[in-house]
């Protein structure tokens, strides 16, 4: 969450909203992450059901490394807290993973 505070001053948010507005938006940038992986849990689950564990974490891989390109190169606040979203929507890998630890 260290990168909370530096997400306002490397976009400079502060010119255009008021505190109370820029409070929810810190609070909302670290959790958007977790947001995204509570709406798509599930359904990632279901899929790696369907079709095994390797397609799962070669998508999940992928997709970390777009959407954190993403989220390192832009410049836009929105942008950002869309790439965070979506990199918590699409790290489907974490549930297939503690599974195929957990076996022999």
């Amino acid at each position: 969450m260290i990168f909370v505070p530096a997400i306002f001053k490397i976009f400079d948010v502060s010119k255009i909203i008021t505190s109370t507005l820029k409070l929810c938006l810190q609070l909302s940038a670290g959790s958007v992450f977790m947001f995204g992986r509570f709406l798509s849990s599930m359904p990632w689950g279901m899929f790696a059901d369907r079709f095994g564990r390797r397609p799962v974490f070669a998508l999940g891989l992928l997709s970390v490394i777009v959407f954190q390109l993403i989220f390192g190169s832009t410049k836009s606040f929105w942008v950002a807290f869309a790439a965070r979203f979506m990199l918590g929507a699409f790290n489907g890998m974490l549930g297939p993973l503690k599974v195929n630890t957990r076996q022999p």
